[in-house]
Formats: C-alpha cells, structure tokens, sequence
C-alpha cells in the first residue's frame, strides 16, 4: 500500500487534490459515483472499487487486504486512487483473477510490482498470463460470433496485456489469514 501512496504523491499537486475528493467517492472512466461497501459476518469489508466491463472488490480482513480482478489498462489511475482513498492499515497480500481476458487481468504486472502480492489464477490460466494474450471465446450467438471473429483478427494488439506469472494452486499457494481455501 505504501508503494500506492508514493507514487501517487510523486504525480502531483493534480493527484494530491483528486485524493481529497475520493475520500467518499470514487471515480471510474471520469464518474463519479458512492463507492459501494459491504460487511460480512466475520467482519471483513467488501468494497466495489471499480464498476464497469469489469467488476473490481476489495476484501478487507482484520489481517490482510485481497484484491479480486484489475480491471483493464484504462481503469489503473482510477483504482489506484480508490484504494489508496479506502486508507487501508494492511497491504494488498492477494489477487484473485477469475479468469485472464484483458477486462480481468490487465493491470495484474502493474498490482504486482507495487504490492508484491500474490496472484491467485486457476493452473490452465498460466499458459495464457505468461504470453500476455488470452484468446478470444468463440462465442454462442450469431451477433457474438462476429464479433469473437473480428476480436481474434485484432488479437493481440488490442486485448493483450503485460505478461505475468501467476501463483496456481498448484504451487503451495498459502491460505488467506482469515479464509480457508477448499
């Protein structure tokens, strides 16, 4: 997390003012919305921190922070700042990706270097994160055919990512604090 605030800091007078406004609120693609929480029973906090093609939570246990997706390259400024904004005592120990398309796992490389966390993503998923494209789903429907079909003609230039080695389950991954993994 200190790694976070630092190079926010270093940016600027510009991010310095955007942190006193995201004290309550968060942006996402230039909006600004209540960044939605919730508490669970043994209370951790669940925070939206980016909404839009994808989803981005924050788990807060008493022990750790677990980040699950990062959203894609256009939204890092933004859940950087709203992280940063949530005043978090612990650092970002894990991330979960449910899966590596490019609105899951872009700024993956980035959260890595500036948390050290580890990365939590299912074993068939590290062939793809290690060459930074993940194919395109051929789709189910006509429309989405089409559209699957001109995706994998642009490929990766428009949907790749910064290559990443995740941590599989198959590599000892350590249970969470405060969860237990099945």
């Amino acid at each position: 997390m200190k790694k976070l605030q630092n190079s926010l800091t270093s940016k600027g007078q510009t991010d310095l003012k955007w942190l006193s406004l995201c004290t309550s609120k968060k942006l996402n693609q230039n909006k600004s919305v209540v960044m939605k929480s919730w508490q669970t029973k043994n209370g951790s906090k669940v925070y939206l921190v980016s909404a839009g093609r994808s989803n981005v939570y924050l788990i807060s246990t008493p022990t750790s922070n677990i980040l699950v997706e990062t959203g894609w390259k256009f939204t890092f400024s933004g859940l950087r700042r709203n992280i940063i904004s949530l005043g978090l005592t612990h650092p970002i120990t894990h991330l979960i990706l449910t899966h590596t398309h490019f609105d899951h796992c872009f700024n993956a490389f980035m959260l890595r270097q500036q948390e050290n966390c580890l990365i939590v993503a299912g074993v068939q998923e590290q062939k793809f994160t290690l060459a930074g494209y993940t194919p395109i789903p051929g789709g189910t429907l006509p429309g989405t055919r089409l559209l699957a079909g001109l995706g994998t003609l642009i490929g990766r230039k428009w949907f790749g990512y910064p290559p990443f080695k995740p941590t599989c389950r198959s590599e000892k991954i350590p249970v969470f604090p405060t969860m237990a993994m099945p």
